[in-house]
């Protein structure tokens, strides 16, 4: 195999959890679109700083949402991420929670529309968050209902 001829790439790449496999091929993704974009440019080929800003904005999008469908899969993630990523949703700077509307909308992007709804069901059997659809909850309680929530996915996995 590839493996034993040598190759020790290939070797350090297939000992990788799938995790780590999947942010390397996103950066890898990453670096290609900025590159096609690029090349591509009306400005003669210059890639001027508005170019830059948006491929940052994209990207710290890209990887806000990986880490909402992480936690809403019961995967490990770091509790400052994640708040980061529910406060970045909104872009507002002076809130203090998400609606349920504002939270299904961040969970289609997240590509975890199914995994979100079962959370959001099971925030309100815990009647842990407001009722009402324009209802504010508060991100201190949508992280302590992220927390509940890996409990609960782990204890389904056992």
């Amino acid at each position: 195999s590839a493996v034993r001829d040598g190759w020790p790439l290939l070797e350090r790449l297939l000992s990788l959890p799938m995790l780590a496999l999947g942010f390397l091929d996103l950066r890898i993704t990453r670096l290609f679109r900025c590159c096609h974009r690029r090349m591509q440019s009306t400005n003669d080929g210059a890639y001027t700083p508005a170019d830059i800003g948006v491929d940052v904005a994209r990207s710290e999008h890209t990887e806000q949402m990986q880490v909402v469908a992480a936690a809403l899969r019961g995967i490990n993630y770091e509790s400052s991420e994640l708040l980061d990523a529910l406060m970045a949703y909104k872009g507002v700077a002076q809130t203090h929670g998400l609606t349920r509307a504002e939270l299904r909308a961040m969970f289609y992007f997240a590509e975890s529309s199914k995994a979100g709804s079962e959370f959001l069901a099971f925030l309100e059997s815990r009647e842990s968050i407001p009722d009402g659809d324009d209802a504010e909850i508060p991100y201190a309680s949508l992280m302590s209902g992220f927390l509940e929530w890996k409990r609960h996915v782990v204890s389904l996995m056992f």
